[in-house]
């Protein structure tokens, strides 16, 4: 119980980076821990390995069957919004994009990038959990790597905090102002809008592209913003970023931005109400 209780957040950092959902990454844990509830500790000689393993193959089986069901998917599938102070503690802030990117790869794929690129463990450490060969999981990261292709989607490095909010706040200034001209200014030229409503919330069921189109899209939705909407900036995937709570209170729209140079280079819109409940 204590070795668990000590290793909960880690396990949450994986759990939730190989299945995109704060809630389903919430119950891989719990049922991590369910399936060691008779585990005798005193036998367990590392059991930080002992618990990831149990994790990961529990993730392996779930991404199995979420396969299917993203397959079948109204429009863009966009991760949970992850909150800050992140639970998964103070590993680098994760990319939204990289999260859409990791979507097309196999289920083993999945998980030898995350141990690897993530949390540094060497292949010999990924195959005993994975029940692989050192080999097999070279192989594997260097298919995961091929298949992430930077020049399909530009992943922007992380801005730093600083940087990141300078930019976001004279976006706001700029959308609020309803001043084209400033919004422009600090959106990327190709600057692309995904957003994801689940066929249970208005949203574009198609990638949005150039600064004009998304300035148009954003003063936009500032207009036909209801009287009382709150707008508030909020910490998300170890950045700031932007909620939208209707007068009552309750959030509706998650906006996550990646910014890169000054610039807003992504714009992630999640309207799923399904995915916002963890927030609410």
């Amino acid at each position: 119980m204590v070795a668990f209780e000590t290793l909960r957040p880690k396990l949450f950092a994986i759990a939730y980076r190989m299945l995109g959902s704060v809630t389903e990454a919430e119950d891989a844990v719990q049922e991590t821990f369910l399936r060691t509830l008779d585990t005798r500790w005193i036998d367990v000689q590392i059991p930080e390995a002992f618990l990831r393993k149990t994790l990961i193959h529990y993730c392996l089986d779930q991404l199995k069957s979420a396969r299917v069901q993203r397959e079948s998917y109204v429009g863009t599938w966009l991760p949970e919004p992850l909150p800050t102070p992140d639970p998964v503690e103070q590993t680098e802030a994760l990319s939204v994009g990289l999260m859409m990117l990791m979507e097309n790869l196999s289920p083993p794929e999945r998980a030898v990038f995350v141990l690897r690129e993530t949390f540094d463990l060497s292949y010999a450490e990924i195959g005993s959990l994975l029940n692989k060969t050192e080999s097999a999981c070279r192989k594997l990261f260097s298919r995961a790597r091929q298949r992430l292709n930077p020049e399909a989607f530009f992943v922007p490095p992380q801005a730093h905090p600083e940087d990141h909010r300078r930019t976001l706040t004279e976006l706001l200034v700029a959308i609020q102002s309803g001043d084209a001209q400033a919004l422009l200014s600090v959106l990327s030229p190709d600057v692309t809008s995904h957003a994801d409503g689940g066929g249970k919330a208005s949203a574009a069921t198609h990638v949005l592209q150039g600064h004009e189109t998304i300035a148009k899209l954003l003063l936009g939705l500032a207009r036909k913003a209801s009287p009382g909407e709150i707008f508030e900036i909020r910490s998300l995937h170890g950045q700031d970023n932007l909620v939208i709570r209707s007068p009552d209170g309750h959030i509706h729209t998650v906006m996550v931005f990646e910014t890169h140079a000054g610039k807003v280079q992504h714009l992630f819109v999640v309207r799923n109400p399904d995915k916002l409940a963890h927030l609410q």
